[in-house]
């Protein structure tokens, strides 16, 4: 048994379900996503879930459910289930689609607070991590920009000057 409130269940939660017309229906987390099924921690442990069609012909790629939504899924089997509708997201995290110029990916959904990590190298770009700050800034996510390999040899230098601009 899982509580969900470990994963970030919550009240508010609870009332975007009572919303919904499967509110008599579980509910749970998307812990991972491959391709086409899902991996969703419940009250009960671990499902791995399909699409309903509703879902899968009914939205945008970019609305198809992504790792830390909630979701409320109908079981079918002992660890099994379809899922039937997606809670609103929250400070999420999307990225460009792969091949496309502005199609959009979810890749994570309620998202607190986002670590940025840089490496101090030859590969260090202030506008890289800047990039990267105003987009989770724009989901209401706290950035964290964490900077690695000052143990190497590195310009601090340049490092400090690319800062200070």
């Amino acid at each position: 048994m899982n509580n969900l409130s470990l994963y970030g269940w919550s009240e508010n939660l609870f009332q975007q379900k009572q919303a919904s017309q499967y509110k008599h229906l579980s509910h749970g987390r998307v812990a991972a996503v491959n391709k086409t099924n899902y991996e969703v921690i419940a009250e009960n442990g671990r499902l791995f879930c399909e699409l309903a069609g509703n879902v899968l012909y009914g939205r945008p790629s970019s609305e198809l459910p992504c790792t830390g939504d909630w979701v409320i899924f109908q079981p079918f089997d002992d660890n099994k289930a379809i899922i039937v509708d997606i809670l609103p997201r929250m400070h999420t995290l999307y990225r460009r689609k792969s091949g496309t110029v502005s199609d959009r990916q979810a890749i994570a959904s309620h998202v607190d607070k986002a670590f940025i990590v840089q490496s101090l190298d030859a590969n260090f770009s202030i506008r890289r991590a800047e990039r990267f700050i105003v987009q989770v800034l724009e989901e209401d996510i706290q950035p964290v920009l964490v900077l690695t390999k000052s143990d190497l040899e590195f310009s601090c230098e340049k490092v400090e000057e690319s800062l200070r601009h």
